[in-house]
């Protein structure tokens, strides 16, 4: 396809807009975009190509004359274009009428843009790696080269936070460290304490020991000088009666055996209470004797439980 003046050099820009329009079959051949176009007539069928009911084209008859145009564009301009987002103003008709330079391709990117959102897709013809603006490949290095400033940015930032992590890394295993001495000295006075406790427990087992053995011995001798007491009781009593038998007179006889029996009979209480007494100190020497074997267990158990916290 011609551009719209012979000659004038093609627009690499737009390129990508005449390789769309060359796609479609219109009602006829395009020779002169600007003047092809300056009726409205080919625009409205390019639309109704992709937007067939929103588009009637007995709408849109060729004209020649300036006032038919206008009507076809003014038409075309309420009843289509705004509905795909596509304004014109007075100024842009006039200059597509006039056939201005341009003036209908730069409505025809405003119509292809409208087109692919109404539609909702691409329709694959903007973005043509045949044709590139004569500016791009200066803009590519441009970015390249500002790209690679920001890369070597970057690499400095992480450089400097890898260095911050090794300091990090290092106040932290000082820090450990730290804790470990202190965990060690706090479990060292905790065995310090329970060594201490468990001699104090010792001695004081030591004391009950010492305690319950001379009670024990109290007890021993209370109960030796008991039974003295009630074998000199016995011989009394035995004396007594001996007495009696050497007696004279019958009657006396007979009251001192009166007498002696209940001098025997208090005697027979007396011992047997302190027959019970003897058993109870029994019971209780032996019940002293337990404690004490108890005691002496606890006493190995502390022992144990000393070597248990030294080891």
């Amino acid at each position: 396809m011609e551009n719209n003046k012979p000659g004038e050099k093609i627009n690499l820009e737009l390129m990508y807009i005449y390789n769309w329009l060359d796609t479609l079959t219109l009602s006829h051949p395009k020779k002169n975009i600007s003047r092809d176009f300056s009726d409205g007539q080919l625009l409205a069928e390019v639309i109704k190509h992709y937007l067939p009911k929103m588009v009637d084209l007995n709408n849109y008859l060729p004209a020649s004359t300036t006032n038919q145009k206008c009507y076809n564009w003014n038409t075309l301009h309420t009843r289509v274009l705004k509905k795909i987002n596509v304004k014109l103003s007075k100024k842009e008709i006039n200059d597509i009428i006039m056939c201005k330079s341009l003036a209908i391709e730069h409505l025809l990117e405003k119509v292809y843009v409208g087109i692919e959102k109404t539609i909702g897709k691409s329709l694959g013809f903007k973005q043509d790696d045949d044709f590139y603006p004569e500016n791009s490949i200066d803009d590519l290095k441009k970015t390249l080269k500002n790209k690679k400033r920001d890369l070597q940015s970057l690499k400095e930032v992480v450089e400097d936070l890898e260095k911050k992590l090794d300091v990090l890394k290092s106040e932290k295993e000082d820090f450990e460290n730290q804790i470990a001495e202190l965990s060690g000295i706090n479990n060292k006075n905790n065995n310090n304490g329970s060594n201490g406790y468990n001699e104090n427990n010792n001695n004081d087992n030591n004391g009950n020991n010492n305690i319950n053995n001379n009670n024990n011995d109290n007890i021993n001798n209370i109960n030796h000088n008991n039974n003295e007491e009630e074998n000199e009781s016995k011989n009394n009593n035995d004396n007594i009666k001996k007495e009696n038998d050497n007696g004279s007179n019958h009657n006396e006889d007979e009251n001192n055996n009166e007498k002696n029996e209940e001098e025997e009979k208090e005697n027979n209480e007396e011992k047997e209470n302190n027959e019970e007494e003897k058993e109870n100190n029994e019971e209780e020497k032996e019940n002293n004797e337990e404690e004490k074997e108890n005691n002496e267990e606890e006493k190995e158990n502390n022992e144990e439980e000393k070597e248990n916290n030294e080891e």
